[in-house]
């Protein structure tokens, strides 16, 4: 049976921080990060534990190889860039968003994404397990060569998405309305779609309905 996926990021008090000074400190821990850095900031192998960002436009720090754990994403942007061998582990994007961005070879896991609007979008060959879109707009979003397991969307919107060599078993896309999506077999074998998406499915395969 599939799990549900509700448990969110609990933080306790946090040390209001700056970029700059964390990085001089070399302390990334319990800290809550709402300015942006002056200039664009270059990490390597940091861990981000237990943190909070608010506001904050990542196209200013380079994120390669960064892992951030049980951290809270508050309307936060994420734009312009390749990012690979990234991790993320029980975290919440909140009212945040993505557009032109490509995750490849990250890690990510119990992950929840609320309210997210994300725009030309690309997770590649990444480990997803346990992610769930609430309340979501995903448009010309692309799953591809993931290895994946227990992804959620619920009442989200989904335009002109692509799902290639990405299992969705056991996903439910029935509460969520889908436009001009962009298939193959085994990606939506055991899924669950409500009857009129599933004759729109049957029309984009080539088979006509009497």
């Amino acid at each position: 049976m599939k799990k549900r996926i509700n448990d969110k990021v609990v933080l306790r008090t946090l040390e209001n921080a700056t970029f700059e000074k964390a990085c001089t400190e070399e302390d990334f821990t319990n800290k809550e990060f709402s300015e942006n850095p002056k200039n664009k900031i270059y990490l390597d192998f940091v861990l981000f534990d237990s943190c909070r960002f608010v506001n904050i436009d990542f196209s200013l720090l380079h994120i390669e190889k960064l892992s951030f754990i049980n951290c809270e994403f508050k309307s936060c942007i994420f734009r312009n860039g390749t990012t690979s061998k990234a991790s993320f582990y029980t975290c919440d994007f909140l009212n945040s968003k993505i557009e032109n961005l490509i995750l490849s070879s990250c890690q990510m896991e119990k992950i929840r994404f609320i309210n997210l609007s994300s725009k030309y979008f690309s997770l590649t060959s990444c480990y997803l397990k346990d992610i769930v879109f609430i309340d979501s707009l995903l448009k010309e979003v692309t799953f591809q060569d993931n290895k994946s397991e227990n992804i959620s969307f619920s009442s989200c919107q989904l335009y002109e998405n692509e799902f290639f060599h990405t299992s969705f078993l056991g996903t439910d896309f029935s509460s969520s309305l889908i436009e001009g999506i962009r298939i193959d077999l085994d990606s939506i074998r055991g899924a669950t779609f409500s009857r009129e998406q599933g004759l729109e499915l049957v029309k984009m395969l080539g088979v006509n309905i009497k």
